[in-house]
């Protein structure tokens, strides 16, 4: 393999879990299977990525955005048909320190939506079940930055965003974050 990736979890500066996320759902590792996987439920952050040098001079590296840096060299990476494979298991732990960070706030608000632009521009390979998945998410997460800035009113509204596009997802991504938890 060119670069590997791995399951996540986040821990406060204390120790205590915050959140699980296994990143089994790639259903290969053809460029196909990998930019669909990326595209459903993004293969991030940067900490999970063990890469070769050759593959990151392939790609524009990083690039400049507010948040989704790690996003968008995944991407890079997927189309410059790098031989990507899934570790499984959590080999790194990521520790989130009270106070600012680029994942919260309008860094985070504005990050999303600009990566959402992207998806929709890969729409094409995704079916409707996977479209309308997509959306949800994509409530979901601004639905979350929102919440965790204060921004208790816009978070309801994407709340019923992402309820509107299908709510049982709502229940069902809801479930497997509080088992994500444990």
């Amino acid at each position: 393999y060119e670069m590997t990736y791995q399951d996540v979890e986040w821990h406060k500066e204390d120790g205590h879990l915050i959140e699980r996320r296994v990143l089994d759902h790639v259903a290969g590792d053809s460029k196909e299977d990998l930019l669909r996987g990326h595209l459903l439920t993004p293969i991030a952050p940067t900490s999970i990525y063990m890469i070769k040098k050759s593959l990151f001079e392939r790609t524009e590296g990083f690039g400049e955005g507010p948040t989704g840096q790690d996003w968008h060299l995944m991407l890079r990476c997927i189309e410059a048909g790098g031989k990507i494979g899934y570790m499984p298991g959590v080999y790194v732990w990521q520790y989130l320190h009270d106070g600012e960070r680029l994942s919260l706030g309008k860094n985070k608000i504005q990050g999303e939506r600009e990566r959402h632009e992207y998806v929709k521009a890969y729409e094409y390979l995704l079916d409707a079940k996977e479209v309308r998945y997509v959306e949800f998410r994509h409530n979901a997460v601004l639905m979350f930055a929102c919440a965790r800035s204060g921004m208790f009113v816009q978070a309801l509204v994407y709340g019923g965003r992402a309820f509107g596009v299908s709510p049982c997802l709502c229940i069902k991504e809801a479930a497997k974050y509080v088992r994500s938890k444990k």
